[in-house]
């Protein structure tokens, strides 16, 4: 079943798309996918497409990506994600601060 909903986070987030099992997926306008999932009593937003670096430095760590026990990747955030109103918003965050990246090189710290 396929929900669509219209989000205010950061005027970035389009719609929605209701999967199996409880989890989500977020698109954002950029071409960014997410699924918001529950993992134990956290949820974090998976990856599950995005822009190219073009030719930028795709570490995880620079890039703020983790895998997951089946390699599959996820934001890295600072603090545990409790609600999917949070994963939610991580994203956005992320995708906007990636953007940025890709664009000018600048990286989440600087």
């Amino acid at each position: 079943m396929e929900l669509l909903i219209l989000l205010g986070i950061a005027a970035l987030i389009k719609g929605a798309t209701s999967g199996s099992s409880g989890s989500q997926s977020t698109r954002l306008p950029e071409g960014y996918l997410f699924s918001h999932e529950k993992v134990g009593d956290q949820w974090r937003p998976y990856i599950m497409s995005q822009p190219d670096y073009n030719g930028r430095d795709e570490g995880l760590v620079t890039t703020h990506r983790l895998p997951d026990e089946d390699d599959r990747l996820y934001v890295c955030w600072d603090r545990p994600l409790k609600s999917r109103e949070d994963s939610e918003t991580v994203a956005a965050r992320w995708a906007t601060l990636t953007d940025q990246y890709i664009r000018t090189g600048q990286t989440f710290g600087d």
